[in-house]
């Protein structure tokens, strides 16, 4: 899937600030109303690796 701009920039950020994070990351257990699993564009994570928050863009 292509990132948008604003997508890209976000990334750029995320790298910037050394921070660590996954792209286009789903829940297994959170679903659409098709059954398909949502997708949000970046979850941030903590030192410990939980996750600290969440960017959908």
């Amino acid at each position: 899937m292509r990132a948008s701009r604003g997508e890209r920039l976000i990334e750029e950020i995320l790298i910037e600030s050394g921070l660590h994070f996954k792209e286009e990351y789903s829940f297994p257990d959170l679903k659409g109303t098709s059954g398909r699993p949502l997708r949000f564009d970046f979850v941030v994570f903590d030192d410990d690796g939980n996750i600290d928050f969440i960017i959908e863009y």
